[in-house]
């Protein structure tokens, strides 16, 4: 289970927020893609992670910080403006196997469990 473990952290996938809250809340953890996100977003000063940010746009952004550690991803994508044809540049926040494992620890939940709801395999799971 130890190796499955470091393997699944070494990897290169990555999760959306609401599948990594989904993973916390099966674990255990009382949280939800809103309450995450907002606590992701929130200054370390007022007791939250500071992971993310409003950009000019006001969408969700990662610290690089966060993404030099390897806790956090950004997927980039667009579409087509219906009314003008132009392309829309966009960009989500994807979070790492390493990312998932933090915040389990964060909310007082198994790494393990987490990775478990991930993966799929129920013999793992809390």
């Amino acid at each position: 289970k130890a190796e499955a473990f470091d393997r699944w952290l070494s990897s290169n996938v990555n999760y959306s927020v609401d599948r990594i809250a989904k993973a916390l809340c099966a674990s255990g953890a009382k949280t939800g893609r809103n309450r995450l996100l907002d606590h992701m977003g929130t200054r370390k000063k007022d007791g939250g992670l500071e992971w993310i940010y409003r950009d000019a746009r006001q969408q969700w952004a990662p610290y690089q910080a966060q993404i030099e550690t390897g806790r956090l991803a950004v997927k980039l994508g667009s579409y087509e403006n219906s009314n003008t044809g132009e392309q829309i540049p966009t960009s989500t926040i994807r979070i790492t196997p390493k990312g998932a494992a933090k915040l389990a620890t964060v909310y007082g939940v198994l790494p393990e469990s987490v990775a478990a709801q991930l993966e799929g395999d129920p013999d793992v799971a809390a």
